[in-house]
């Protein structure tokens, strides 16, 4: 979830000390902005240190804290700036940012509500975090008018275009979420979450030549992006039959992330399907390596086994399908074909149960055949 901060301009005139104490407070906000947060944790200690009515030091201790993850201690830091400065806008802002953060969507919404009862500037910031919470919460209504607003104030904020394609999604009107993703590539060109969400929903909707082409504009714009390559590298496959450049793009999202087991994963299938069942079970081994918890990945290396005649290896891999995931029918269903084969009815007649309780259609004719 995104959130816009409020910039630190501000910081610097809250709470009364002395010249050179100053000095603690803007080193440390370098050292923020430089995300050397330690370091700057260390400074608002001596700076709370040397004045503890210090407002603007409690809330930038609570930005360098939530940093650090330590969300806690940030809420309490933001409570005790607007204890002290009780219309500390700033303050309410980032502790409503850091309520959200921990799940705490009411009491975010809250606060970004004070903001906005109190005050007449930076209204699209307010509307905007307020909206992630309600969105959170699945508002879609009320986040969508938020966002609304938060538009009306900040016609160029591609981020809300965005976020409102989500709600509208939610509410099941494709049409405006798909406008919206436009809007948003057009406020901001290399919005690149722009193209590669329009991308999604355009697949969806079996639009693939306009998937395409969103994927491809946001490699235009981010050459370093794995997952847009991996996903248009699908599309050529599955969609142009253009194994080539298909074997291409995923061996660029590979070499962009050594770790991106989807990219292995749709790497294997593509050799599976060129019937290059070696280099195919490399790669799905290599993704059950990075993410052992994917069922697909078991699957695929199952039906590998399985065309290249090796039915006990394959019975393990469905059976490892099944272990990452109980309520995965194709697993069931081809692993009880296998035993049917080995002569287990039992356990076949198990599985094809299993399977068309879980929906598949084949396995009842299975069923039919094999389990009087």
């Amino acid at each position: 979830m995104s959130f816009r901060v409020l910039p630190f301009f501000l910081l610097l005139f809250l709470g009364r000390v002395q010249a050179q104490h100053r000095d603690y407070l803007q080193e440390a906000q370098l050292l923020y902005q430089a995300r050397e947060y330690t370091a700057a944790l260390e400074d608002l200690n001596h700076a709370i240190e040397t004045n503890r009515q210090w407002a603007a030091a409690y809330n930038m201790r609570g930005l360098t804290l939530m940093a650090l993850q330590n969300l806690n201690m940030a809420i309490k830091d933001f409570g005790t700036a607007i204890s002290l400065y009780p219309r500390f806008l700033e303050a309410y802002n980032n502790r409503g940012m850091a309520f959200s953060q921990q799940g705490e969507y009411a009491k975010a919404i809250e606060d970004f509500t004070h903001c906005l009862d109190i005050s007449v500037a930076d209204r699209d910031v307010y509307f905007y975090n307020r909206a992630g919470s309600e969105l959170a919460l699945g508002r879609y209504k009320d986040a969508m008018a938020d966002y609304d607003q938060a538009i009306r104030f900040n016609p160029e904020a591609e981020d809300a275009y965005n976020n409102r394609a989500k709600c509208k999604l939610e509410l099941r009107d494709t049409t405006g979420a798909l406008d919206d993703y436009q809007r948003a590539v057009h406020a901001e060109p290399g919005f690149t979450l722009g193209y590669m969400n329009r991308a999604f929903l355009e697949e969806s909707m079996g639009r693939f030549p306009e998937a395409i082409e969103d994927f491809r504009q946001c490699l235009r714009w981010n050459p370093q992006n794995a997952r847009a390559y991996l996903e248009v590298g699908a599309l050529e496959e599955q969609y142009l039959g253009n194994l080539t450049d298909a074997r291409r793009d995923f061996d660029k999202a590979i070499s962009l992330d050594p770790h991106f087991s989807d990219a292995y994963n749709d790497r294997g299938t593509l050799e599976m399907r060129k019937g290059h069942y070696r280099a195919a079970l490399r790669d799905f081994n290599k993704a059950i390596e990075l993410n052992g918890f994917n069922p697909d990945y078991y699957y695929n290396k199952g039906i590998t086994h399985k065309q290249m005649g090796k039915p006990g290896s394959a019975v393990k891999d469905f059976s490892g399908a099944i272990d990452a995931d109980a309520n995965y029918g194709p697993a069931y269903y081809n692993r009880g074909l296998l035993e049917v084969a080995a002569g287990n009815t039992k356990g076949a007649c198990a599985d094809l149960r299993t399977a068309a309780d879980k929906g598949l259609t084949q396995a009842g004719a299975a069923l039919a055949q094999y389990c009087h």
